[in-house]
């Protein structure tokens, strides 16, 4: 196979696995299954340092539990509730993901890895599970994510 067909054929395989996203200005696709997330900062609560929580739970390192189960080739839509006054940069390891609202406004087409939620902010995107394996899911900022600020999805 020459360079410009292995170019077209590696054009085509990135097309058919971006599949699943939307068209800028168009309505989000549909998830299959939405995941729905607060984040709260507990100040002080370990030694003077803030503790963080998804959901009312703070990751551990000793335990490393997954918190949710994800099935390969299904939709999630992951719905972020910032209920700090921090900024978060947030990430999600080994996949990408479509922004579906940010700001109050919805948003179809924006691919990232990362994006950044504003104190008492929402946010949402959309990930395809398609990248089996353990993927952790976590705030940037270091003292965040050594204080809790972090959580494992886990393939069924």
């Amino acid at each position: 196979m020459d360079i410009c067909s292995r170019v077209i054929h590696g054009l085509q395989v990135r097309r058919a696995r971006l599949r699943h996203i939307g068209e800028p200005g168009s309505p989000a696709v549909p998830a299959d299954e939405t995941i729905e997330m607060t984040i709260v900062k507990n100040n002080a609560a370990v030694g003077g340092f803030n503790r963080w929580t998804l959901n009312d739970e703070a990751f551990s390192m000793q335990t490393m539990k997954p918190l949710y189960t994800l099935h390969q080739g299904r939709r999630y839509r992951l719905k972020l509730r910032n209920a700090s006054d921090d900024i978060h940069s947030l990430h999600l390891h080994r996949h990408s993901f479509e922004l579906t609202q940010i700001g109050g406004k919805a948003t179809a087409g924006i691919i990232k890895d990362v994006v950044m939620l504003a104190g008492f902010q929402e946010v949402a995107f959309d990930f395809v599970a398609d990248n089996p394996g353990l993927t952790l899911f976590h705030c940037h900022q270091q003292l965040h994510m050594d204080f809790g600020f972090m959580a494992l999805f886990k393939y069924a």
